[in-house]
């Protein structure tokens, strides 16, 4: 069952730490997946699990903004992370990250005229009400 349904993040990218299952003796999380960019197909994200002196996994995963806002060289194509959450109703996880975005005056798109991330916000986020899906910005 998917907790969270298949979607990219608005942002220019998400940093995160992989999430620790909180019912699992070994706390290692296996929700998160991703869709791989050329075949389409779901791939649970592996994290390790083994990290030597202490150190820390810190995700980074690209979002819509990395994706149409940046100017980068035609060799150089960056995608957005087509993700989702997979759990069991019984399962609770922890997780925390942080999405970063470009500052609201900033200019993402120039033609036909220009606009404000400010701007884009407002006009791009979903409407919500009880019974529709939850979405994420």
């Amino acid at each position: 069952k998917h907790a969270l349904e298949w979607h990219t993040d608005g942002g220019l990218f998400l940093a995160f730490l992989p999430a620790k299952s909180c019912v699992r003796s070994h706390g290692r999380d296996g929700s998160f997946f991703i869709k791989h960019p050329h075949s389409n197909e779901d791939v649970k994200a592996i994290f390790s699990p083994n990290i030597p002196n202490k150190e820390v996994v810190v995700a980074i995963m690209l979002g819509a903004g990395s994706e149409h806002w940046l100017r980068t060289p035609e060799s150089l194509t960056f995608r957005a992370t087509r993700h989702a959450v997979k759990m069991d109703a019984d399962d609770v996880r922890v997780w925390y990250g942080m999405m970063h975005l470009v500052p609201a005056d900033a200019i993402i798109q120039t033609r036909p005229n220009p606009v404000t991330f400010a701007e884009w916000k407002k006009t791009s986020l979903p409407l919500h009400n009880d019974d529709s899906d939850h979405k994420h910005f």
